[in-house]
């Protein structure tokens, strides 16, 4: 028997078209291409009939195309580009501005223009109201005719790609996407010949699939990108032969219609990149709405280009580590949609690129459903945003321009998602899963000589060192599946704060270049301090004694060789967090290190700050301490109170652990001994603090060197609790001392949050005796609530490995009622939602040099 598409299946049933016993497939390709052509016969005489309102009448005003939604570029630049007047693209602009198309839509253009003029339509300049409609309306209908021709290709060319599927051409056929944005240019021209392309790969002819996408890069860039995936499958495959006959005739056909313009007319040639490497964030991107919303992107190709090569990285890591080797169309799907996704602009018609390969790469109706909503909703926005017909008075932010642009990107974004989810669980891909064993897959109908190949043996043995169970193939021993998540949850938390760096950094108001302004959005606040430390000593500013010297020695030795400071901390802070997160992990479980991971202030995880090494060296001391080992436990304590003053409190904590947990002997006088046996071992940190302070005396002569620097520059001196909260609530309260500086103000209300949050833990820990921990914590919680004001709570709550070891606990109980259980999953899902985005913004605060504790 054969699957149905659920979504089909409702649809069905809605109008009465419920399979019967005796329903079997069409006899040939033949028959569904015929419905698949008709269908789309009639969605485009329906486009045309929409169109009809945007076409020239002689004596009459222009036509309102916005508010008629019918805008097209085809009879704006007929006129505005001087083919009116007989003018050739790229070789005789006139007086008219260049034609800032590839090559290739260029001569197609020309192409439809000779056709135009041989129909009979007026030509050349000076043309009367009558003969200048009729001139660029002919012009439109010649247009329309062979873009409907080229419409049909891609129909035909997606009916006999699949060939157990050829239904899935309809959803080229009926798309909306079609109605709403095929005749606003000639994108079909390149979308025909990259979906002719694909077929000619799938019908193994890589020498004509070559030929087929090059000229349609010569009329787009985006099949240039189909190639990267294309070589890893080759290479991962061992078809690498056959990836350079593909490339050899891709060169030659883009050189072929690229020569002749950029001999005869260089200038006009390179039009289309200057245009497109000059220009701003525009319609339809990210950074569009970014310019709107008052905070634009500067140095925007270095961002984009930075974050497409990320993406590309990513497609090339799935292509190469995927247990399963994914299916071409997946992967150009993938790699196209990362380059909509972070480009310059986005216009309507964009559109048309990605559906065919999301019928490829993914041909479920339900998913298509969601994309033409969002695309369909984004189209009329657009329309309406330039017509002005949604912005509010007083020349308001356009807020549902907005909306609909985010909506786009997060539909799209959340279709490569499922894609990749695919790739990944190949269980989970309508093509490879579509049948009704799942042990019988299609490998790749549309892979041409990779259908069916086997990887190369060297492939093979690089994704088994690297470790098969990060791409979700079976586990190569116990717990690798949590470790593969633990893996994916750094990569993708850090890359949150990597995004965050990029963006704050094209924001900033600068010109020295965007490398010097990275690494001035990475120097900030105490990163000055330790990196001044390393340079010039403690002398040079007496408030850095504040600061222990372990991080500013780390970054002097590597300073010696000549490692830039902020890469050399940069380094230690994210070995440091991964070193912190498999303690974790050892002693709470993979849920433990996970939320570690994505707590608000992970920022401090990344930078050059003391609080990824104070946790590698604090929790696996606290971890070996637990083992028993004590003598691991004194030198990792010592490691760590080099870093921070909370080195005390991690004695002070792991001096109760010695006399509390699991003391040998049965006399008074055998645990007595055990207990100095594990004690001795913490004056190696207790000798490390000493030094530090003995060292200070020696620079200034006193013994409170280390209490006055932090005296003069945070001011903390000793207060009453009380007094400490009061000094709080003045700059926490909204509308406060900090309203003019955006953010501060919550900083210091998550400063309250935090120190409650420390409190109750301290009492959940001394109500479940686990007296160490709560000396650990308690004794950090009221060292700030005894200062002048609450401050620097937040970054602490990156020390108390207890918060997190009671976390694991809470995910890990499973409430008895069904409705205790969804609470509990609703709390566990909202926490981790609100603190990836508390992350994100902690972050940018941090970049972009506001106060973030």
């Amino acid at each position: 028997m054969r699957t149905i598409d659920p979504f089909v299946r409702v649809i069905g049933r809605a109008v009465g078209a419920v399979p019967g016993r005796h329903e079997r497939r069409p006899e040939s390709l033949a028959n569904v291409a015929g419905v698949a052509v008709l269908a789309a016969t009639i969605m485009w005489l329906y486009t045309m009939w929409r169109q009809l309102p945007c076409m020239l009448t002689p004596g009459a005003e222009a036509p309102d195309a916005f508010g008629a939604r019918c805008y097209t570029d085809v009879t704006v630049l007929y006129g505005g580009r001087g083919l009116l007047d007989g003018n050739t693209p790229y070789l005789d602009a006139g007086d008219y501005p260049a034609f800032e198309y590839p090559v290739l839509t260029g001569w197609f253009v020309e192409l439809l223009r000779i056709i135009t003029v041989a129909v009979g339509a007026p030509v050349g300049p000076g043309l009367d109201g009558n003969d200048y409609a009729t001139a660029t309306n002919t012009f439109a209908a010649v247009s329309f005719t062979v873009t409907f021709a080229l419409l049909l290709a891609i129909v035909v060319a997606h009916v006999v790609l699949t060939p157990n599927r050829p239904w899935d051409g309809l959803m080229i056929a009926v798309a909306p996407a079609v109605v709403l944005t095929g005749a606003i240019n000639w994108d079909f021209l390149p979308v025909a010949l990259t979906s002719l392309g694909i077929l000619a790969w799938a019908r193994r002819s890589p020498l004509l699939a070559g030929a087929l996408l090059g000229l349609g890069m010569a009329a787009k860039l985006y099949p240039l990108f189909i190639l990267g995936p294309l070589l890893i499958l080759c290479l991962r495959s061992r078809r690498i032969e056959d990836f350079l006959r593909t490339l050899a005739t891709f060169v030659a056909a883009w050189l072929v219609c690229n020569l002749p313009a950029m001999l005869l007319a260089p200038d006009a040639w390179r039009n289309f990149w200057e245009f497109n490497s000059e220009r701003e964030g525009d319609f339809g991107s990210l950074w569009y709405v970014f310019k709107l919303a008052g905070f634009p992107v500067h140095d925007l190709n270095t961002v984009w280009t930075l974050l497409f090569v990320i993406g590309c990285a990513i497609v090339a890591g799935l292509a190469f580590f995927a247990p399963t080797r994914p299916r071409f169309a997946q992967l150009a799907f993938l790699v196209v949609s990362a380059f909509l996704l972070v480009n310059k602009v986005y216009s309507p018609q964009y559109v048309l690129w990605l559906l065919p390969l999301l019928v490829l790469a993914r041909p479920k109706w339900r998913e298509w459903a969601l994309y033409m909503v969002a695309e369909a909703l984004y189209v009329y926005a657009i329309w309406a945003h330039l017509g002005g017909k949604i912005s509010p008075p007083g020349d308001g932010a356009d807020r549902l321009y907005w909306l609909a642009t985010l909506l786009r990107l997060a539909v799209q974004l959340a279709l490569s998602v499922l894609v990749a989810r695919d790739i990944l669980r190949p269980a989970h891909d309508p093509i490879r899963a579509g049948r009704t064993n799942l042990d019988e897959w299609t490998d790749d109908p549309h892979g041409g000589t990779l259908d069916g190949a086997q990887d190369a043996a060297w492939a093979t043995a690089v994704r088994r060192r690297v470790n098969d169970a990060i791409s979700g193939a079976e586990p190569l021993i116990a717990g690798v599946h949590e470790v593969r998540w633990l893996i994916g949850t750094f990569v993708v938390t850090r890359g949150m704060i990597v995004l965050a760096l990029v963006l704050a950094v094209a924001g900033a108001e600068s010109d020295r270049g965007f490398m010097a302004e990275m690494v001035t959005s990475l120097s900030h606040w105490d990163v000055e301090h330790f990196v001044g430390i390393a340079q010039n000593g403690y002398l040079a500013d007496s408030k850095t004694m504040a600061f222990f010297p372990g991080l500013s020695m780390v970054l002097k030795v590597f300073m010696v060789v000549g490692v830039p400071p902020v890469v050399t901390g940069i380094a230690v802070a994210t070995v440091s967090a991964v070193l912190a997160a498999w303690a974790l992990y050892r002693m709470g479980g993979v849920w433990a290190a996970g939320l570690w991971l994505i707590v608000p202030t992970a920022v401090f995880t990344t930078v050059p700050y003391t609080e990824a090494p104070f946790c590698a060296f604090a929790f696996w001391a606290w971890q070996r301490a637990r083992a028993g080992r004590w003598w691991q436990a004194g030198l990792l304590a010592a490691g760590a109170s080099a870093f921070r003053v909370s080195g005390l409190f991690l004695i002070a904590g792991l001096g109760i652990l010695a006399l509390t947990h699991e003391v040998a002997g049965r006399s008074i006088a055998e645990r007595l001994a055990c207990m100095v046996r594990r004690a001795v071992w913490l004056l190696l940190p207790a000798a490390v603090i000493a030094a530090y302070l003995i060292y200070l005396h020696g620079l200034t002569g006193s013994w409170t060197a280390w209490f006055e620097a932090q005296q003069e520059g945070w001011v903390r001196g000793w207060h009453w609790p009380w007094q400490s909260v009061m000094n709080t609530l003045p700059p926490a309260e909204f509308g406060g001392m900090y309203h003019d500086q955006p953010g501060w103000g919550w900083m210091f209300r998550f400063e309250l949050v935090s120190t409650a949050v420390g409190l109750v833990l301290t009492g959940f820990l001394a109500a479940r005796r686990r007296w160490a921990e709560a000396t650990f914590v308690g004794l950090q919680v009221i060292a700030f609530m005894t200062s002048y004001w609450l401050f620097s709570v937040n970054r602490a709550t990156l020390l108390w490995f207890p918060l997190w070891l009671v976390a694991a606990e809470f995910v890990r109980h499973r409430p008895r009622s069904d409705a205790a259980l969804a609470g509990h999953r609703v709390a566990i899902g909202t926490w981790i939602v609100l603190s990836l985005i508390l992350m994100s913004w902690w972050a940018d605060m941090f970049f972009r040099g506001q106060w973030a504790s």
